[in-house]
């Protein structure tokens, strides 16, 4: 396979694919395809994905509602707590994270999810 042909493949990907939605399948058959056009055999193995339904998400500060957007499968409750603004992800301001709705930069990883949770954190805002 050439480089342009694999940059192609990488442009024509290049959007969100959550595991389980319609997304990912759209990704998976033009892969697929992509393998036949080449003379490779390829199929699609179907497997359970666990997934979560939203149903609605509302941040509640000071009794003012702000509506935002929820994580799929991160769960969700009632959560009074301090905030804490994380603004490193090492040791030390990991501990600070015990007990408080952690406030974060960016996209929220599958390792920092990992640390926050290890960590004790209550809850989290992206």
């Amino acid at each position: 396979m050439k480089i342009e042909q694999m940059q192609l493949i990488f442009e024509e990907t290049a959007y969100i694919r959550t595991g389980g939605s319609l997304e990912e399948r759209r990704c998976a058959n033009y892969l697929r395809d992509k393998c036949n056009e080449m003379g490779i055999d390829a199929t699609l193995e179907e497997f359970e994905v666990e997934m979560a339904d939203m149903k609605k998400a509302v941040l509640m500060v000071d009794g003012e509602k702000i509506p935002c957007t929820g994580y799929l499968c991160a769960g969700s409750g009632k959560v009074e707590a301090p905030l804490y603004y994380l603004t490193g992800q090492d040791s030390y301001s990991l501990s600070m994270c015990k007990g408080k709705i952690v406030i974060l930069d960016g996209l929220l990883r599958y390792w920092v999810y990992q640390d926050l949770l290890e960590a004790g954190a209550l809850g989290f805002i992206t």
